[in-house]
């Protein structure tokens, strides 16, 4: 395929990946909201917990501007930071707490889009990974791994022709990376009711080898599964008949990765060995027996669906299989949190019905979603294109209710960072007689205090005021004649972690 045939195909396939399939209600609004099916506990209404952030410029980084997030709070949450990548307007990568305040804010370049933002592990360290790219519906870029100053450290790109997408990156301890393309190809799909010349999305799985960018590994999924096998529209071109979105560890067997293949509503364990597939939960042809329930009233195409267009497939360290169910097969849809119990051996799967979470009232997230097991014994539901998510107790209550713009996904995780660069400050004349300085340090994570030094000079600086961090941006009065001030940031223990350059006091 040509660049200039690539280019007119992406143009044809910015649909959103919620409208594939025939019948998908892609509207919230267009479809009554069910009656839960077990009483659920409301979602928190605002308290004195609740904050709301504005985005808006601030004195010390008018270059920074994220969107807005809006944290309502009725009990503890477990412990760690908010992840997301906002795609509407002010688009980029997010780290915020529990107050809606960002911590750390990287805005997406022009014309690019970025996604997945979580904490993860190379090589026995703490990175921060994300996706860079351009597209929309489907991606083509790359991986980046940040240390704990925000260096880029390694790209993850896609070899032999392809190019990585944003639904999925999954770093091994051995190095490696497994990451997922959609390569467009050409099938004669006419006996599907389809054209001779229909473009299919080949989902296509690569093991890369992070630090020489080998392909190890490339997985082809139109070698292994039929189009025939998709609830997509068969009719239109291109197909986007799998649509991965899910590269998962599974803890029974490091030789496989758990893949969640959205449109054949169906989660894999595939062989990185052999390339073979294994137990196969969900979709048209399961391996796995449901055993009991069906999650839908009334089944789709003649069959029970344990899920439907799924996100978010995780096989947790008991064994448990998690997924954020979107639910678009349902009537009338609505998404939901699911548990079930795999037994390869036995060919079943069950779900477990204590465990699974839905919203009150019922949410629809027609795409994205992410269902998070959080350690402290919480659980994290991210509701999609909804642009909400919930944070569970132990029994399921809800306890945090977060509102921003539509975010992929959106997880809680404990992250430590001291930023490369250094603290930000202005300071100027407030008000007759009066001055302010304005502080921040973005990606600081450690900074309890802040100590300011003034003076007539730049070399002759004092001890002015210490105060306590407050936000991203904290104010500080400052004495009117200071013609100079730099700024200290200091953790908890009182140690300076970070000292500014003196800046001139604008008067």
């Amino acid at each position: 395929m040509t660049k200039g045939q690539w280019a007119a195909w992406v143009a044809a396939a910015l649909v959103g990946c919620a409208a594939v399939a025939v019948g998908v209600v892609t509207s919230q609004a267009s479809a009554p909201t069910p009656r839960a099916s077990s009483p659920t506990a409301s979602a928190p209404a605002p308290s004195a917990s609740s904050a709301a952030v504005s985005g808006s410029a601030y004195h010390s980084r008018p270059d920074l501007r994220p969107p807005t997030l809006t944290v309502r709070r009725t009990a503890p949450s477990d412990p760690g930071l908010l992840l997301s990548t906002p795609q509407s307007g002010r688009s980029g990568l997010l780290i915020s707490d529990d107050a809606g305040q960002p911590v750390w804010f990287k805005p997406a370049g022009k014309g690019r889009t970025v996604g997945n933002l979580r904490v993860d592990t190379y090589r026995g360290k703490k990175v921060l990974a994300y996706f860079d790219g351009v597209g929309s519906g489907y991606y083509r870029g790359e991986w980046h791994l940040l240390d704990t100053s925000y260096r880029q450290i390694a790209t993850i790109a896609a070899g032999d022709g392809a190019q990585a997408d944003i639904h999925d990156l999954l770093l091994r301890p051995d190095g490696t990376a497994i990451i997922e393309c959609y390569t467009p190809v050409t099938r004669d799909l006419s006996a599907e009711g389809g054209s001779a010349h229909t473009t299919v999305l080949d989902s296509e799985i690569q093991q890369i080898d992070v630090a020489t960018g080998k392909v190890l590994f490339d997985w082809h999924s139109l070698d292994h599964l039929p189009v025939t096998e998709s609830y997509a529209n068969l009719k239109r071109s291109p197909v986007d008949y799998m649509h991965t979105n899910t590269l998962a560890a599974d803890p029974g067997n490091p030789d496989n990765v758990i893949v969640s293949a959205r449109h054949l509503s169906q989660v894999f364990a595939l062989n990185l060995k052999t390339g073979k597939i294994g137990w196969r939960v969900g979709g048209k042809h399961p391996t796995l027996k449901l055993t009991k329930g069906a999650v839908d009233p009334a089944p789709v195409g003649g069959q029970q669906l344990p899920f439907s267009f799924q996100h978010d497939a995780i096989v947790q360290p008991d064994g448990t299989l998690t997924v954020f169910d979107n639910g678009n097969q349902r009537k009338p849809p609505y998404s939901r949190a699911a548990s079930f119990t795999l037994d390869p051996a036995a060919h079943t799967v069950t779900e477990i019905n204590s465990a699974a979470i839905r919203h009150s009232p019922d949410i629809y997230g027609g795409a994205h979603g992410s269902t998070q097991k959080l350690p402290g014994g919480h659980t994290l539901v991210s509701w999609g294109t909804t642009g909400r998510a919930t944070e569970y107790d132990s029994r399921n209550h809800p306890v945090e209710e977060i509102t921003s713009t539509d975010s992929y996904r959106l997880l809680r995780q404990p992250w430590q960072a001291t930023p490369s660069g250094l603290p930000a400050v202005v300071a100027g004349a407030s008000a007759p007689g009066k001055a302010t300085a304005y502080v921040s340090w973005n990606g600081a994570t450690d900074v309890t205090t802040w100590q300011v030094l003034a003076g007539s000079t730049a070399q002759t600086l004092h001890t002015v005021a210490t105060v306590q961090r407050a936000g991203f941006e904290t104010a500080i009065a400052i004495p009117a004649n200071s013609a100079y001030v730099s700024v200290r940031a200091k953790n908890v223990h009182g140690t300076t972690i970070g000292t500014s350059a003196p800046v001139t006091v604008r008067q």
